[in-house]
């Protein structure tokens, strides 16, 4: 098969490194660099999977938007980004509908399976405006500096069928190559695809709420002078509980957790429910919490706060959305200065706050250094470290 993937991220790159395997696979972005990066077998990612996955993808190439012709392919996926609109208060999908625009004047009828994160009945909806092209909706619940191994190790597959789909077939067969490189046992379920849209939006929320739940339990421990970390144990031992997601932090952040809670909380306007409205308010306090705590140990007002890296978790570069850039502008608007040490941040490009990555610099300018996770090279200056960070993991 020819599959054309729309999207050089971490679903769109997974998803092409996989199914490269047996099939011509061809990416497509709008960003020149990703493309060029593709094509030279270099990962424009920075997950040391792709790195090594790249070189062996024989069948893996990448177009700019202009190079594209849509008709020579048998499937289309589109995982574009969806960030959340202030504007409407939803998940912007215009770059779907774009796809789907060209796709249609093409006169070829592919398979098209979306990845993007979308609102509910949005598949549904695209499938009645289109009704010559098959869409389907099978969304991913990869972790960011694990997608390639989350995409083999699936705890499910939910595949999305629109009200109007009559043509399952050729879904099936796309499943079944899934199947060839999945190489765990995994739930397969086949839902409407305003089900499957709901199974990823919740999914999402669910896990924000975790961490807003063990952030709250940390913030209540520090008030009363309690161990948080054996606290967490103890909650946690409890197997309905679970020992995962536990480990206090500055706020969720990343790419989905915070548009994909604000997505879902819209739908309970007018419905009589207020836990999952309630997560990013959570959220929020949790990092004026935070904040009030920095600033109460700051001994005068002239001091400096080094921020150690602005990514939410060890393995991962991508700082976008991150709990940590609302801490910083929250701390410059209380008159606090602010300098932040990361290696994949252009010291002359950031528009935040001063950047500084002559480390041992860093350390000597900062009175006290912030870190949402721990790791070996921030490690020994533990003693001038503020972090929540209780078990030095993601």
């Amino acid at each position: 098969m020819r599959v054309l993937i729309f999207g050089i991220g971490y679903v769109g790159l997974s998803s092409a490194v996989l199914l490269s395997e047996r099939n011509d696979v061809f990416m497509v972005d709008i960003i020149s660099s990703k493309v060029e990066s593709i094509n030279n077998r270099i990962s424009p990612l920075p997950e040391d999977e792709f790195s090594n996955a790249i070189n062996k993808c024989c069948n893996l190439n990448a177009l700019n938007y202009d190079q594209v012709d849509v008709s020579l392919f048998d499937i289309v996926l589109i995982a574009t980004p969806t960030d959340y609109s202030i504007k409407t208060n939803a998940l912007d999908t215009k770059s779907i509908e774009d796809i789907l625009e060209l796709i249609e004047n093409s006169g070829n009828k592919p398979l098209i399976v979306l990845k993007s994160t979308i609102p509910l009945g949005f598949t549904s909806k695209m499938a009645t405006k289109h009704p010559n092209l098959q869409i389907v909706y099978i969304p991913e619940f990869l972790r960011e500096g694990n997608s390639l191994f989350d995409s083999q190790n699936p705890t499910r597959v939910v595949v999305g069928l629109s009200d109007v789909d009559n043509r399952p077939s050729r879904v099936e067969l796309f499943v079944k190559e899934m199947d060839y490189y999945i190489k765990s046992k995994y739930l397969l379920q086949y839902v409407s695809s305003t089900e499957a849209e709901a199974i990823k939006l919740f999914s999402n929320a669910f896990l924000a709420m975790r961490v807003a739940f063990f952030n709250e339990l940390d913030e209540l421990s520090e008030q009363y002078n309690l161990d948080s970390k054996a606290v967490i144990n103890g909650v946690c031992a409890d197997y309905r509980i679970g020992d995962y997601y536990n480990n206090p932090s500055f706020g969720y952040g990343g790419y989905c957790l915070p548009k994909d809670t604000k997505q879902l909380s819209n739908y309970f306007v007018d419905i009589p429910g207020t836990l999952i409205r309630s997560i990013d308010v959570s959220n929020l306090q949790r990092k004026k919490y935070i904040v009030e705590q920095i600033i109460n140990m700051l001994s005068s007002a002239n001091k400096t706060i080094g921020v150690y890296r602005l990514s939410s978790k060890h393995n991962a570069s991508n700082y976008r959305n991150s709990c940590i850039i609302d801490i910083i502008n929250l701390l410059q608007l209380n008159g606090v200065s602010v300098v932040i040490f990361d290696s994949n941040i252009n010291e002359s490009s950031f528009n935040y706050c001063k950047v500084c990555n002559d480390f041992d610099k860093f350390i000597s300018i900062s009175d006290l250094i912030i870190a949402n996770r721990i790791d070996d090279k921030i490690k020994p200056f533990i003693e001038k470290i503020y972090t929540r960070d209780i078990f030095h993991c993601n």
